[in-house]
């Protein structure tokens, strides 16, 4: 009996209680420090449906969306300012590596770990044999990074049509805007003008506004040689190809918000 009023006190004592703490109450007990490490943590995971230029904190998004970037290189389907001089092959190999370096920060151990898991033996394997441009490897390790990136991120890199006669129609020879930055502060202007002649309705001459967007966002993109611009006009192509082929004139407001949201940006990084 003595032995049982002792236990029992050490109990009362000690805060344990008579029953068991569950889970919820378990979790709530966390510091405040360790529940935030817990997100960060989560964050430095790859996750589906991220945006990784409006949240960089996705570290594995991001280094996915630069992983597809230089495959992308490697394929000709990616500007590179070199120079004016041809890539050499110790330049693939320096791209390699990039890559190599590119899918080793990314953590995941998802239902598509074996795709990341090929392409990283694939990108090993194109270092080891000393790979060079045209061979079959590059377009494996390209397309299945390609696909990786398009399903995780929302906001993935748009890869450059390969063959001149196709990117020649994204190339506008006399072009209204003498740089990208006049380009963006006139279709600014534009898409919050209440002003829509000569079309018939504010519906049609967005529909058109959306259409041109599309093809100054691609022709300021193969002009551009900046990383950061090249992002940003990558984003807008994608937004102005989603509100080109939108049915529903009321989501028009969401494409447009998601412009300012991106041409603030662009402004802000001009301004530092």
């Amino acid at each position: 009996m003595g032995k049982w009023i002792l236990g029992l006190l050490a109990a009362i004592v000690l805060g344990i209680g008579f029953f068991a703490m569950s889970d919820k109450d378990a979790q709530s007990t966390k510091p405040a420090s360790n529940t935030q490490q817990w997100k960060l943590e989560q964050k430095e995971q790859l996750t589906f449906g991220v945006d990784p230029h409006n949240h960089p904190e996705y570290k594995s998004n991001f280094e996915l969306y630069f992983a597809h970037l230089n495959s992308a290189v490697l394929v000709d389907k990616a500007n590179v300012d070199n120079g004016g001089k041809t890539l050499s092959n110790e330049d693939y190999k320096r791209i390699l590596n990039d890559i190599r370096k590119n899918l080793g920060n990314i953590k995941y151990d998802g239902e598509k770990r074996d795709e990341l898991n090929r392409v990283k033996k694939l990108v090993n394997q194109a270092i080891q044999n000393n790979a060079i441009k045209g061979d079959e490897i590059f377009y494996e390790i390209h397309q299945t990074i390609h696909e990786l990136d398009k399903h995780f991120n929302t906001t993935y890199f748009v890869d450059e049509v390969p063959n001149k006669q196709s990117e020649a129609s994204f190339f506008i020879e006399k072009s209204e805007y003498s740089d990208v930055y006049y380009w963006l502060k006139g279709m600014s202007e534009s898409l919050h003008s209440g002003e829509y002649a000569p079309y018939s309705s504010r519906e049609d001459f967005l529909s058109h506004m959306a259409h041109v967007g599309y093809v100054y966002a691609r022709h300021f993109y193969n002009l551009e040689d900046q990383l950061s611009m090249k992002t940003k006009l990558s984003e807008l192509i994608q937004l102005f190809g989603e509100m080109r082929n939108e049915n529903d004139y009321n989501k028009y407001g969401e494409y447009i918000e998601q412009f300012d949201a991106i041409y603030d940006e662009i402004q802000k990084e001009r301004r530092l």
